[in-house]
């Protein structure tokens, strides 16, 4: 008989698989660049350096001498963050901007060193809860304002109704099904706080994308076909 263990495994692996997929989808962007030796003008790497920070924080998190039995939130953020260095990589090679460039260099050295500080604070924070409060949290808030500050861009891009290219449907809705999962997952056999707060929170933004879709899909007249752009809600 299946039990509660065993189903939080089991969403957390079809997590994983979603997630990871939900990573891949700036891939053909990546590829043009990579074809065209080339970055479009206006493409910035804000984005993907947020993403790296966001799953460095919680690979730590899910460890386990932070929080038991969540070794699958590591191997997930672990996953979509080899995925977004090799997008950086492949930004930093052919982008003509010097000054995006200098931005991704300086960004990721004051990262290392903060995750530096951040694990050696770490280390003498109790187990029994304090590491797990300190990192937990901390990630968390992170977490929600990268998708606040990527909320706001996108509402600007509705407004100029740009809406298929902001918040593409099926996007939308492959990340709403992962975000459902992940909540799902931190209130089945234990209940870990701070997946539940992102990804409930997340559930809802996505569901606010498709019903925001969906109206434009239906009473705008004309929508021109734009290459999507990827929105993923993390765990």
């Amino acid at each position: 008989m299946t039990n509660a263990k065993d189903i939080h495994m089991i969403l957390g692996i079809i997590g994983t698989v979603i997630s990871s997929l939900i990573s891949l989808a700036p891939m053909p962007r990546f590829i043009e660049i990579y074809k065209k030796k080339s970055v479009e003008d206006g493409y910035q790497p804000q984005r993907h350096i947020a993403m790296i920070m966001k799953c460095t924080l919680w690979i730590i998190y899910g460890l386990p001498l932070v929080h038991k039995d969540n070794i699958l939130v590591t191997i997930t953020n672990g996953i979509s963050l080899g995925i977004e260095v090799i997008y950086l990589v492949i930004y930093y090679m052919y982008c003509d901007h010097k000054a995006w460039r200098d931005n991704i260099r300086v960004s990721l050295l004051y990262w290392i060193s903060f995750v530096q500080y951040f694990a050696a604070v770490t280390h003498f924070l109790p187990r029994d809860g304090g590491r797990q409060i300190f990192i937990g949290g901390f990630s968390t808030a992170l977490t929600i304002i990268i998708h606040a500050v990527f909320a706001f861009v996108k509402t600007l891009e509705v407004e100029d109704k740009q809406i298929f290219q902001c918040m593409p449907l099926g996007l939308s809705f492959v990340s709403f099904i992962n975000a459902a999962i992940w909540t799902a997952y931190s209130l089945i056999y234990q209940i870990d706080i701070y997946v539940l707060v992102c990804n409930g929170l997340g559930t809802l933004a996505c569901a606010s994308q498709i019903i925001v879709n969906v109206y434009y899909l239906l009473y705008t007249p004309t929508v021109n076909a734009i290459e999507p752009v990827n929105v993923d809600i993390d765990e």
